[in-house]
């Protein structure tokens, strides 16, 4: 007498429960999956068949037709009932049968095994749908046995109005869902229902972008850019009744409705605009033909990688840039700028690989003179130039030269004209005082290696013939006039110190 089952199957259906109306020209979709368990135990199997009804003469729910059964896993093969040698189960008109060999036989089965039947429904007395399993097993290797059918009773119930399964899919593996693509890349919608007609919107149009009877939508020119939610109605009463004229629906009519709603996201989205009340993180690169505002909030700031113009063009910024206290902006480049930059902190410019910065015009902030707090070098070869006044509170110094042009009768006031590190100041120039300037000379005043008298000035005159000094002596010559005499050099006598005055 066979044994009862070795094995534990467990089914699982969608719809669940199923459903099904008497009507065998109109089966319900039916899906049934019946895993398989061992248990704590090892348990063998060589031949697994799975058997549904398919007759209404069986007296139960049945397949309108033979249904879809296979396995998910390719060690179990499907045989026809004529090559099954000693038959699991006997031919019979009002059931189909599907029996599986295993081609691993003598491994215990502990992997996952799933029998999977899938097709459509009726039932004319609202009975349930009975589904065979019969198994030939063992708890060793060997020695295969039949062992009796395990029986699973599945409840069907009438068809009631429904609307599931609203899946966006790839158009060329309609199996994947795909709720994630790129701008311009194709999809498809399906759905599940007995409803019989539907309308699908995409939020975008007031029109629907579909209604129909079919339970799918695929249109190749229909392209999304940012991310968009699908809402789809089905109904119960039909929709072709809108289009028809002649048929109008009494006071009073409303129609049973089903919604369901599908959200597509798009990876790189075109957005009519943005907001951002957090923070804003970009991994990669931000473009747009059109502008981004960032508006002070809170304190809040902006971190920008990298700022380039569009299509390798300069970028172009039409606005003040302010930057706040204790930031910096360099530039690895060149600095081109029209207008002006102005601040309240400095400019720092590294000389870096022979680079320079180039600076039309320099200018102290709000009209102020301008304030140099630091050595300003000119490297061999340039000039600095001034078209207006230049006044320096310091020292002004130079291992060069400067050059100072008449031009329109301007001029240039010098406080204090020093040598360099403490050495005499030398002119190689003719120097030219203007009429009606004095030039005063603090300490004595050399030329060619010998002092300049000056007015008021005492001095000793030297007769070089007659090598002596000359002086007054105390005799009279009249009561106005002195004899002047020459002194040889020996005891200074008075009268030989003479004063220089202009006349």
């Amino acid at each position: 007498m066979p044994e009862n089952p070795l094995f534990d199957y467990r089914p699982a259906t969608n719809p669940s429960p199923l459903e099904a109306g008497g009507d065998p020209e109109k089966g319900t979709k039916a899906q049934i999956n019946i895993s398989v368990s061992a248990g704590a135990q090892n348990v063998y199997s060589d031949r697994i068949a799975v058997v549904v009804p398919v007759n209404t003469q069986s007296g139960t729910a049945f397949f309108t037709e033979n249904p879809s059964i296979a396995v998910n896993d390719a060690r179990w093969k499907p045989v026809a009932l004529e090559n099954d040698g000693d038959e699991l189960i006997a031919s019979d008109a009002t059931h189909y049968a599907v029996t599986f060999h295993n081609a691993s036989f003598k491994d215990p089965v502990t992997y996952p095994l799933v029998f999977s039947i899938s097709g459509s429904i009726a039932t004319a007395t609202g009975d349930p749908l009975l589904v065979q399993v019969i198994e030939s097993s063992s708890t060793k290797p060997q020695g295969f046995t039949k062992k009796n059918p395990r029986n699973l009773t599945l409840p069907v119930i009438e068809p009631i109005f429904y609307l599931r399964n609203f899946l966006s899919r790839n158009p060329n593996r309609s199996s994947i869902p795909r709720t994630r693509i790129d701008a311009g890349d194709p999809l498809q919608l399906a759905w599940e229902s007995n409803g019989t007609y539907f309308w699908l919107y995409d939020g975008i149009n007031d029109d629907p972008v579909y209604d129909g009877t079919a339970t799918s939508w695929f249109d190749p020119s229909y392209t999304i850019s940012n991310d968009t939610t699908f809402v789809l109605k089905a109904s119960a009463a039909g929709g072709e009744q809108q289009t028809d004229s002649t048929q109008q629906a009494t006071d009073g009519f409303e129609s049973v409705e089903l919604y369901a709603s599908l959200t597509v996201t798009v990876n790189n989205p075109t957005l009519t605009g943005l907001t951002v009340t957090g923070d804003l993180s970009v991994d990669g690169i931000i473009t747009g033909s059109g502008g981004a505002r960032f508006d002070e909030d809170n304190g809040t700031f902006v971190r920008i990688r990298e700022l380039r113009g569009p299509g390798g063009e300069h970028l172009k910024v039409n606005s003040t840039v302010e930057v706040v206290e204790g930031n910096d902006v360099s530039f690895a480049g060149d600095l081109s700028v029209d207008g002006s930059i102005t601040g309240s902190g400095g400019a720092r410019f590294d000389e870096d690989n022979g680079t320079f910065v180039r600076i039309r015009e320099l200018r102290g902030p709000g009209g102020e003179h301008l304030k140099v707090n630091s050595t300003v070098e000119v490297v061999e070869g340039n000039d600095v130039s001034f078209a207006g006044d230049l006044s320096v509170d310091g020292s002004i110094t130079g291992s060069g030269g400067a050059r100072f042009d008449e031009d329109n009768g301007t001029y240039v006031r010098i406080r204090e004209l020093r040598g360099p590190y403490g050495e005499h100041l030398k002119v190689n120039s003719t120097l030219e005082v203007i009429e009606g300037n004095d030039v005063t000379v603090a300490d004595s005043l050399s030329v060619a290696g010998n002092k300049v008298v000056r007015d008021g000035d005492s001095i000793r005159l030297w007769n070089e013939q007659k090598g002596g000094y000359l002086y007054s002596s105390d005799y009279d010559y009249t009561d106005d006039r002195k004899y002047v005499f020459i002194w040889k050099p020996g005891s200074l006598v008075g009268g030989s110190s003479w004063s220089v005055s202009r006349d």
